[in-house]
């Protein structure tokens, strides 16, 4: 079995000039049997260094070369995460932005007011990259009665009530009891689980005093 070519050998074949070799390359890559998307994620500095060297055309067509081939053989929701890293790398790239905005439509098209949040998020166009993919994947990965915890301090809430015809998100947090857009929640909160040790401290702290007695080991690797 061929070993897969590493990133880096294609890295310096772009910064070499040489990028018919690493359009050759990273097409028998992509083509592979042993390709998936988690490791092809991993091949975001190739498309970073192509950006960097003004071929963002061959870039953006590298990158949806490998979109459509997995496309074959995997899920619209394992490929999004390799897209949307490249989708990074290309940066304000308009053409694979709407790409990936309808691969969201696959993937989450059995979510109610899918197409509000897509608006909302701005992944097609008018709000920076990282910003819409964060926003998306955030509000996609949660549901009523779950837990978040802050991205700036050690603070958690809880996730009160969805309205999908808008994609307010009423929330309650140790101090307050407050309604964030999608944009402003994904800014602030990412995704918990109800044993994670701020949700812990702030919603259960008897189960966190009974927890840290009997394991304090496992509850501080958490």
């Amino acid at each position: 079995m061929n070993e897969l070519v590493e990133p880096q050998t294609l890295v310096q074949l772009a910064g070499s000039g040489g990028v018919a070799r690493v359009e050759e390359e990273w097409m028998r890559l992509v083509e592979s049997p042993q390709a998936t998307p988690g490791n092809l994620a991993r091949y975001q500095p190739v498309l970073d260094e192509l950006s960097a060297r003004q071929k963002r055309s061959e870039a953006e067509a590298l990158a949806w070369a490998a979109v459509e081939t997995l496309m074959a053989r995997s899920s619209a929701r394992d490929v999004l995460p390799m897209a949307g890293t490249f989708l990074l790398a290309l940066g304000e790239c308009d053409e694979f932005r709407k790409q990936v905005t309808e691969l969201y439509r696959t993937a989450f098209g059995d979510r109610e007011g899918l197409d509000e949040l897509l608006s909302e998020a701005g992944l097609a166009g008018g709000r920076p990259v990282r910003r819409a993919l964060r926003t998306l994947d955030v509000c996609l990965a949660v549901k009523q009665g779950d837990y978040l915890v802050s991205r700036e301090g050690d603070s958690a809430a809880r996730i009160e009530r969805i309205e999908v015809s808008d994609w307010n998100f009423s929330i309650k947090t140790p101090q307050k009891s407050e309604t964030l857009g999608p944009v402003h929640l994904a800014d602030r909160y990412e995704p918990a689980s109800a044993d994670d040790f701020y949700v812990l401290r702030y919603f259960d702290p008897d189960q966190l005093r009974e927890r840290l007695e009997n394991d304090p080991a496992a509850v501080l690797a958490d």
